[in-house]
């Protein structure tokens, strides 16, 4: 029988490939590193080690991450928890939460009062606040602001509370750049220098998400 060389043969030779016949469309065969394979759909580069909820991110360089959809958290206090802040003035403080609300890519926690990003991107950041003084002598003006790594950011926002009877409320949100490690805060401040206004908290809410 004579020998003929693969590289060789006509067209009315060729032949498709081996186990073609049973394949359904779209489905590539791979070789599983044992002299053998299958035909299997393609799944994405990494996709075996992606968790649930995962999805593919291009870094623009040819290659990419596996990175959570969606990532949020979340803290609060509602007027249950009967909250209340103390000395505060000049010295800048961290404004307390009492409860971590759902979460997830993002880790909040009340026992620092703040949030880490796990990842770096765009985040949307919506702060809001209910409050009282708890004396006539805590009247003045307070000051909210957004820190990452304790250095004040540009957003925030100014309350003037003008006596025991006056119970104040105000919010403030921003998209901002962050990076994987930096953690968030607010912190609280007035202009009382001896550092001894006090609030009631009725309400506060620090809401954290990825958009990009």
């Amino acid at each position: 029988m004579p020998t003929v060389q693969h590289n060789t043969l006509t067209s009315a030779e060729l032949h498709e490939p081996k186990g073609v016949a049973a394949a359904t469309a779209n489905e590539t065969y791979v070789a599983n590193g044992a002299a053998s394979g299958s035909w299997t759909e393609p799944e994405p580069k990494g996709v075996s080690g992606a968790a649930l909820g995962d999805v593919y991110v291009a870094d623009g360089a040819a290659s990419g991450t596996w990175q959570q959809q969606f990532q949020y958290t979340s803290l609060f206090t509602d007027e249950a928890d009967a909250a209340a802040v103390s000395t505060i003035g000049t010295t800048v403080q961290t404004w307390p939460f009492t409860t971590l609300g759902v979460e997830n890519g993002i880790t909040g926690s009340t026992a620092s009062n703040n949030a880490t990003i796990v990842t770096t991107g765009i985040y949307s950041i919506q702060f809001n606040a209910s409050v009282a003084p708890l004396a006539a002598g805590d009247a003045g003006d307070y000051e909210w602001k957004l820190n990452v790594n304790a250095s004040p950011t540009d957003f925030g926002m100014k309350r003037t509370i003008s006596g025991a009877a006056d119970t104040g409320s105000g919010s403030f949100s921003c998209l901002i750049a962050l990076t994987a490690a930096q953690v968030v805060t607010i912190s609280i401040e007035s202009d009382e220098v001896a550092d001894t206004d006090d609030l009631i908290v009725y309400t506060t809410n620090l809401v954290i998400h990825r958009v990009g």
